[in-house]
């Protein structure tokens, strides 16, 4: 930035859309203008560029598990990950499977009404075993625009798990109090 100029104005979120092609090609083409003069900017793109793709390289290692968007989907899919979705509605229950290269995309599906955040929890329950494993709650946010929650596995972590039903619940706080949806299950198979 020069003497006598403003500061810049643009933000970390107009920043994350543009990296994950999530807005207009007009914006993001006054955008790429913008980085052309602005180093803070063009700094900020290409360190969070490279955050994006030691995440991607940590989901293609198996080292993460994560709460995303449909935009973050789409991307690591034109990044060449294997995607392998379920959609589950609460009280519905599907069968799952996973190749080691695959992330598993969960995609948890309801009428989430105003709330923004939950908390997911799990259940596992080795049926070869017959013992349940409960799997510490951890906060998730709904992708507004498809009225769900998107969990994503690493495939390696998945088949480590034997043959064994995953329950999942979700709980909220909203007008009314507190409340839960689900369960959801999947019936896995590695």
């Amino acid at each position: 930035m020069t003497a006598g100029t403003a500061p810049c104005t643009v933000g970390l979120a107009e920043l994350l859309d543009y990296l994950f092609d999530a807005i207009p090609s007009e914006r993001a083409e006054a955008l790429e203008d913008h980085f052309f003069g602005c180093a803070a900017c063009a700094d900020r793109i290409a360190s969070l560029e490279r955050l994006r793709a030691a995440v991607a390289g940590a989901a293609r290692r198996a080292e993460v598990a994560a709460n995303v968007n449909a935009a973050f989907l789409e991307r690591v899919a034109r990044d060449g990950l294997t995607l392998r979705e379920y959609r589950i509605r609460a009280s519905e229950s599907v069968p799952c499977t996973a190749g080691p290269e695959d992330l598993v995309v969960v995609r948890l599906a309801a009428d989430y009404g105003e709330v923004e955040e939950f908390e997911v929890d799990a259940e596992l329950h080795d049926l070869e075993r017959e013992t349940v494993t409960p799997l510490p709650a951890r906060d998730v946010v709904v992708d507004r625009a498809l009225d769900e929650v998107i969990l994503v596995f690493p495939g390696e972590l998945v088949r480590s798990y034997p043959r064994s039903r995953w329950i999942l619940r979700l709980r909220g706080a909203g007008v009314g109090g507190r409340f839960e949806i689900g369960p959801f299950v999947m019936d896995h198979t590695p």
